[in-house]
């Protein structure tokens, strides 16, 4: 997989979703950072604050997952405070709305 395409379609997602103004993160780790050519998943990570938001914020990584292998994984920005989930994964961070 080439890293800058997910990361390019990672963006559509964003702009797709600039309009529902979710306060939310997103953020690439795992194998697609390190080995984009060996890598058999996606992994991303979604930050949150609404829950009320995050069917429609996940509506749109699955519309993404239908021609990319993505494994979603979401925190709320509390649970990511206390697990330090981004650090300790060495995630990217690839927007932030």
């Amino acid at each position: 997989m080439d890293l800058e395409t997910i990361i390019q379609e990672l963006k559509i997602v964003e702009s797709n979703l600039v309009s529902i103004k979710p306060s939310i993160e997103c953020y690439l780790f795992g194998s697609i950072l390190t080995n984009p050519q060996l890598a058999n998943d996606i992994d991303v990570l979604i930050l949150y604050e609404d829950n009320r938001l995050l069917d429609i914020v996940k509506h749109e990584f699955n519309l993404l997952s239908t021609y990319y292998p993505i494994h979603l994984s979401c925190f709320t920005f509390s649970e990511q405070r206390e697990l330090n989930f981004v650090k300790g994964q060495k995630a990217l961070k690839i927007f932030s709305l």
